[in-house]
């Protein structure tokens, strides 16, 4: 996925340890919340070399500061062919940005841990939680949808998901 612009963080985010743990205790330090698990992988393990350095820097903040996942969500998908150029907030529709259910503040950095961060932009009328065990929905914006937007193929439930709290 390409990287949204750069949002500044990497001066402020407080660094981690990015030393590997000895193959002898890689397994018992993984973290098992999902947000915490992605963001050891992508700092310790590095499973990612090439990953934006924004990306890397909030990955960074997250382990610092314990941020961990806020429940499960409703994940669908929006492309040039089924919805206009624009966002709610006045920006073009890109790569990295997503709509989200008016509980998740517009312009917050969330997770997705099908997707990892994305920037919050649009909106979107049947972009509502959706209730029961999750407590959020978000409509991510793809090149191209395979098969149906908002209903295909790319609509996943029960996805775990964060908001990253503004430093």
């Amino acid at each position: 996925m390409a990287a949204t612009p750069a949002l500044g963080l990497a001066d402020q985010v407080a660094m981690v340890s990015t030393k590997a743990p000895t193959s002898k205790h890689r397994s018992a330090q993984i973290p098992t919340d999902p947000l915490q698990k992605m963001a050891y992988q992508a700092v310790v393990q590095r499973l990612w070399p090439n990953i934006p350095h924004w990306k890397l820097a909030i990955y960074r903040r997250v382990l610092h500061e314990r941020i961990t996942s806020d429940g499960l969500a409703k994940r669908t998908t929006y492309c040039p062919h089924c919805s206009t150029t624009g966002c709610a907030d006045g920006s073009r529709v890109r790569d990295g940005i997503c709509a989200a259910s008016r509980n998740v503040p517009m312009h917050a950095i969330v997770w997705l841990e099908t997707e990892g961060l994305l920037k919050v932009c649009d909106r979107g009328g049947a972009v509502r939680v959706p209730g029961g065990r999750e407590s959020a929905h978000f409509d991510v914006w793809v090149p191209d949808c395979a098969g149906g937007c908002w209903t295909g193929p790319g609509t996943k439930r029960g996805v775990p998901w964060a908001v990253i709290p503004p430093k």
